[in-house]
């Protein structure tokens, strides 16, 4: 192999390890992307499950409330649609 020759493959695998060096730093910075991506995921799921069980919490209370309240209303619909409105 002549030394033109071998100076030609040289410069060809130096511009093959910059291209190589080239797409391993766009896949690092999308690696990265991807990796904040699902720490973010993450931070959203423990805050959905978090607020679901405030909700289920709020709706339990409210369940309780209206079940105790209820035979009263539903007995004074039933009181005023049997009889004239109610004397004051």
């Amino acid at each position: 192999m002549t030394q033109e020759e071998l100076a030609k493959v040289v410069h060809e695998l130096e511009q093959s390890k910059a291209n190589l060096e080239s797409e391993v730093g766009v896949l690092r910075d999308k690696l990265h992307a991807l990796q904040l991506a699902l720490h973010e995921n993450d931070l959203l799921r423990e805050q959905v499950a978090k607020l679901f069980g405030e909700y289920r919490a709020i709706e339990a209370t409210e369940w309780k409330r209206k079940s105790e309240y209820f035979p009263d209303i539903l007995g004074k619909i039933l009181e005023r649609a049997g009889q004239a409105p109610a004397k004051k």
